[in-house]
């Protein structure tokens, strides 16, 4: 199967991933093709449906939430099935959304490889080689930048409110070159998902 995506013209995510060319310009090897191809799938389905199911949990015991969230649909939308293009349309269902991300990062654990020696602002130094653990459960609650860090509350991701926080202050999908690939994809799933739900 894999020879034959090779070969062909096809622009799907495993054909593509049966052409990549690896850092030294080798292809990968079959095993890493079905590595990669297999942690897509899981990461993409298995994350957003606990987002999905913990923004699900957050709107049954904050009824004034979900009922600002459905007067959103009702308004944007009406009786209409949802679509894509709804996205940019639910800007409250998507703070929604990020606050529920804060709180219950689907990923709550990272870890890194430090690959130098490294100082941190702090003046802790960090060894070549040694394996760090970076927790956005944690970073999220920080009270610097999330007052009351344990109170559900969709207003901090106003544009304001992102605008006046550090970019990794809330980091659900990971930062800098190692961001999770899939954040778009996941932030629509999750929006489009809850709308279809909220709207019925």
């Amino acid at each position: 199967l894999l020879r034959k995506r090779q070969a062909s013209g096809g622009d799907d995510m495993l054909t593509m991933l049966a052409r990549l060319s690896g850092a030294e310009g080798d292809g990968l090897s079959d095993e890493e093709i079905v590595d990669e191809a297999q942690m897509f799938a899981l990461t993409s389905y298995d994350t957003v449906a606990e987002a999905i199911t913990w923004t699900a949990y957050l709107l049954s015991v904050h009824t004034d939430v979900e009922a600002h969230v459905i007067e959103e649909l009702r308004q944007s939308i009406g009786e209409r099935p949802v679509t894509a293009g709804d996205y940019e349309r639910l800007p409250y269902l998507r703070r929604v959304i990020a606050e529920s991300l804060r709180l219950y990062p689907p990923s709550w654990l990272f870890t890194r490889l430090a690959v130098e020696d490294d100082q941190l602002p702090s003046g802790a130094t960090i060894p070549k080689g040694v394996t760090l653990f970076l927790s956005p459960w944690v970073v999220h609650r920080r009270e610097l930048y999330f007052p009351d860090p344990n109170r559900f509350d969709p207003d901090r991701f106003t544009e304001e409110g992102v605008a006046g926080r550090p970019t990794f202050a809330s980091l659900p999908f990971g930062g800098g070159r190692h961001v999770c690939i899939g954040q778009s994809l996941a932030k629509l799933e999750c929006v489009l998902v809850l709308a279809t739900l909220l709207s019925t």
